[in-house]
């Protein structure tokens, strides 16, 4: 499974139009799914393509969606692309875990199930968990290591969601430390003091790294900190979840939604993320190497995607990394609402935003490009942002103009490229708005509405009109746009 990701594939990033960016970038896999901002609590079913415990949606999946787990083949990828860990997985033992259940019960039938995951350190490698609706405790530990042929999958065995923990305050809802090939699939998860899911590398850092885990379909939120927290792991997909309200207990916590440190070959897909108040939707840093960011929607949020960030020496991985992170491509996400600053990259070395969709109602920047960290024993304490590409991007903004366009620190404008984006400021005009970077570059326009159908709801499909229409260029790596469907065609944004 993505057997190179942790080190990722260098391929030469080319966009049409006879314009070839010299800038060599790792490619990450991705997926093909659909999703859409819904109101909070509503029915999950209204995200086809992301298959849930039991049964999941979408049974009968079309070419460009993701199963993730409940029907079909549980797990393949479309556009030709990895497949998840579940990809044609049978369980060897199946355990099973209900609401009349005992934790001094063996858990090998309904019968005889246990009462929560406290029982989680007795898995096996093949081992399918099956939750059954209800409510239940927190603090599940989970080190086991599964191998390709046999992955651990614990599912919310009723349907997306009806498996439902409610940490009361519980560290963390579960860790994953020392943990190999482990799927948690559908789970509903709330209140925990810190984060709700805890990847890392257990006791001693740096020793096992966890490896090959898939967070799909369940729901998030209300969390201390972080919702999903990866550090010092390898391949981590999270694929199709909702995630809201981190930092329920104060903002002083430090919670970005999905937070991946030292993290080498994570996929970060088709996720709704909202309602992060004071921190980032989703971050890539501390070394982070080969990150995929695609396909999510983030609304009213302070910061929507870091590509980097300013991390602790002490959590780097390898600890003489030289930048935040490297070679990472974020596209074909969608943000809108109130979001500040849309596009970071904070010691990012090349890295890549292309074909993403903004429209934001308070923002500070469109793109903010400025230093970060490094490793502990890198010679430098500081790494620049360096060979940024900037393509295929509208920016859109309302109510509020930004205070700075494209945020760009001298030392972090190297190599810095941009082309073929839409700029536009209802009731202004970009050249009115202070930029540290001149907009520009081939096929770039500026104050054209580019004629979203319903941005306020998060609607940010173009209209036959738009001059963002086919206004694009190809761009490797980009294969999909943001309802999951296999590019054939090139605007410029999401969709």
């Amino acid at each position: 499974m993505r057997s190179a990701m942790a080190r990722g594939a260098l391929s030469g990033l080319v966009v049409g139009s006879g314009l070839a960016l010299a800038l060599a970038f790792a490619l990450t896999a991705a997926s093909c799914a659909k999703h859409s901002h819904p109101p909070e609590g509503s029915d999950p079913s209204i995200t086809p393509g992301i298959g849930g415990g039991g049964g999941g949606q979408d049974a009968a999946l079309d070419g460009a969606r993701l199963d993730g787990g409940g029907t079909g083949d549980g797990g393949a990828l479309a556009c030709g692309l990895a497949p998840t860990i579940l990809a044609g997985f049978t369980p060897t033992r199946i355990v099973f875990v209900a609401p009349d259940g005992s934790d001094g019960n063996d858990g090998l039938t309904r019968a005889t199930a246990w009462r929560s995951l406290v029982n989680a350190s007795k898995l096996a490698p093949g081992d399918r968990v099956d939750v059954f609706a209800g409510t239940y405790p927190c603090a599940a530990v989970i080190g086991v290591h599964g191998d390709p042929a046999h992955p651990v999958w614990i599912r919310s065995a009723d349907g997306p969601r009806k498996a439902k923990l409610e940490c009361g305050g519980a560290t963390y809802g579960i860790e994953i430390a020392h943990g190999h090939y482990i799927a948690i699939d559908g789970l509903d998860m709330s209140s925990s003091q810190q984060d709700l899911i805890r990847i890392d590398s257990g006791d001693a850092p740096y020793a096992d790294p966890s490896d090959h885990i898939l967070i799909v379909n369940s729901h998030l939120h209300d969390s201390g900190t972080s919702a999903i927290r990866a550090t010092q792991a390898t391949n981590v997909d999270i694929i199709g979840n909702e995630v809201h309200r981190p930092e329920a207990f104060g903002p002083q916590l430090n919670g970005e939604a999905i937070d991946l440190v030292a993290v080498a070959g994570a996929r970060v897909l088709f996720n709704r993320v909202y309602d992060v108040l004071s921190n980032t939707a989703i971050s890539a840093r501390g070394g982070a190497f080969s990150t995929l960011v695609a396909g999510n929607v983030i609304s009213n949020v302070q910061d929507a995607i870091h590509l980097g960030g300013v991390t602790d020496r002490g959590l780097f991985l390898p600890v003489d990394a030289t930048a935040e992170a490297t070679a990472a491509l974020a596209h074909s996400n969608v943000v809108f609402g109130a979001t500040s600053v849309a596009l970071s990259a904070l010691g990012c070395q090349g890295c890549v935003f292309a074909n993403n969709s903004v429209a934001t109602t308070a923002a500070q920047e469109g793109v903010r490009a400025l230093p970060g960290a490094t490793g502990k024993s890198a010679a430098a304490a500081t790494s620049h942002t360096s060979g940024l590409v900037l393509v295929n991007n509208v920016f859109a903004f309302s109510a509020k103009t930004p205070t700075n366009l494209l945020q760009m620190a001298v030392d972090d404008a190297a190599g810095f490229i941009q082309s073929h984006n839409l700029f536009f400021l209802s009731g202004g005009t970009v050249g009115s708005i202070v930029s540290d970077a001149p907009v520009g570059g081939a096929g770039t326009i500026s104050d054209r509405d580019p004629l979203f159908t319903n941005a306020s709801a998060g609607d940010l499909s173009i209209a036959a009109g738009s001059p963002a229409r086919l206004a694009g260029v190809p761009v490797s790596g980009v294969t999909f746009d943001a309802t999951g469907a296999c590019r054939i065609s090139w605007n410029i944004g999401a969709l």
